[in-house]
């Protein structure tokens, strides 16, 4: 009778783990930092590895790393994209009401952040989506499918991913991809795609924390509720779209509007509904609220028809066009106009012309409310170079401070940039340069500025 790993299997396998994680690999860790994590991960490639072995099973029939199609991997990356923003969803919220969660990211970020590039990348990124993969997705999952029942292995083996983590903030959402990675597996009959999704998943975490992009726990607690819960579900939104895109094409199912139709009237709602609460949490007034949410209203039915169109396959009856065309004209109209009426009068806006006899203008702006703020620029100047500077106005005898915005050029036009400003006097300084080449061409700049308030910090 041929061997194979059994369900207690991989309730001994984990055992194993549990006992080594906070023992061995907890004290690998505090003495090494990443050079122990790294070791750490080869003693689970061994585990994998050896378990097996040990007990005379072949490793073919524990671990299968077949590349699947190319098709599967659009599905594979819908699946774990589509979970992973998911997971950000609930990562956003836990952040901003436990403290203990951000503390809990910090502690990766300063690891990562504290070692070089490469070495981050080897140990944070590559390892575990090998070393990782092979103990949970392929001893552990092996030992588990005599189960039979799709729902409670992948329901195991997420519980499994998610306690091996060691972090009670992170059990629901290490345990939804672990269990996302399992089900890929499942249907793919191979854990390949697993690994490199996880790869892909990591790497895209070290980059962001290498570039010190993102948001910390701290920060995130700064912004208004109604914010956070917008971007939490717009986040959630897209993620249930990509989700049913996944699960369609995994199953090697043609996508249809029928499919994908659950999946749309949930998520446009909640995406638009999202797109309000972040609005509103920005401070906006109620006209430019729903004219946000219009103006994204009209690019979602766009978006809906193409996209029935390219899945229909059949050309859309005149009334029909004509409807939608209707629709997303007055979506769009609506929501411009409201964004408009809404909007708050510009706190400063001028037309300055400069010359060579006038190179330089000085405006003073003033502002009463601490905002995030829309600057907005249009400059042309011939035979010149344009500097222009917004400064905070320095109190008598204090040096000039640093200036909150630089631009500089012949040609600024349609220039927009957020910045935030807190209540006080500012100097807007826009200057004239004549170019070294051009001394006997006439020098002229015309520019027009404006700043307006777009929302609180």
């Amino acid at each position: 009778m041929e061997k194979k790993l059994r369900p207690l299997h991989a309730l001994i396998l984990f055992g194993i783990f549990l006992i080594f994680m906070p023992t061995v690999g907890a004290l690998l860790q505090a003495k090494l930092g990443l050079g122990g994590v790294a070791i750490t991960e080869f003693c689970l490639l061994s585990l994998a590895v050896l378990f097996p072995r040990a007990l005379d099973i072949e490793l073919k029939d524990v671990f299968c790393m077949t590349p699947p199609p190319v098709s599967r991997f659009f599905a594979a990356l819908a699946l774990s994209f589509g979970t992973l923003l998911l997971t950000t969803s609930i990562d956003m919220i836990q952040a901003y009401f436990l403290s203990g969660a951000a503390k809990s990211d910090q502690a990766l970020s300063n690891l990562v952040a504290s070692s070089s590039p490469v070495l981050a990348v080897i140990v944070v990124a590559i390892l575990p989506a090998i070393c990782e993969e092979l103990l949970f997705r392929g001893a552990i999952m092996s030992a588990l499918r005599p189960l039979k029942r799709t729902w409670l292995i992948l329901l195991l083996v997420g519980l499994f991913f998610g306690i091996g983590h060691f972090d009670p903030y992170r059990i629901l959402t290490t345990g939804l991809l672990g269990a996302v990675f399992a089900y890929i597996g499942l249907k793919t009959g191979s854990i390949f795609l697993g690994c490199l999704m996880h790869f892909i998943i990591n790497i895209m975490s070290v980059v962001s924390i290498l570039a010190g992009s993102g948001e910390s726990g701290e920060e995130l607690a700064a912004y208004p509720l109604a914010a956070v819960l917008g971007s939490a579900m717009i986040y959630l939104a897209i993620g249930i779209l990509l989700l049913r895109l996944g699960t369609i094409m995994i199953n090697g199912k043609k996508l249809t509007t029928k499919g994908l139709l659950p999946a749309v009237a949930v998520g446009v709602p909640l995406f638009l509904t999202g797109i309000g609460f972040t609005a509103f949490g920005t401070d906006m007034p109620p006209l430019q609220i729903a004219g946000t949410v219009l103006l994204y209203a009209a690019g979602a039915i766009t978006v809906l028809f193409v996209g029935w169109l390219l899945l229909a396959r059949k050309k859309p009856s005149a009334p029909l066009v004509i409807a939608v065309c209707a629709a997303v004209f007055l979506s769009f109209a609506a929501g411009t106009a409201c964004a408009v009426l809404g909007a708050d009068p510009p706190v400063f806006s001028g037309r300055i012309e400069l010359s060579a006899d006038t190179p330089v203008s000085v405006e003073t702006v003033v502002i009463e409310e601490e905002g995030e703020y829309l600057f907005q620029l249009s400059a042309q100047s011939v035979a010149s170079t344009l500097t222009v500077r917004l400064v905070p106005l320095a109190a008598e005898g204090e040096e000039e401070p640093k200036a909150i915005l630089t631009l500089k050029g012949e040609s600024l036009l349609r220039e927009a940039r957020m910045i935030s400003l807190s209540p006080g006097r500012y100097t807007l300084s826009i200057s004239l340069e004549q170019d070294g080449e051009s001394k006997d061409r006439e020098v002229y700049a015309l520019a027009i500025a404006m700043i307006t308030r777009i929302g609180s910090v």
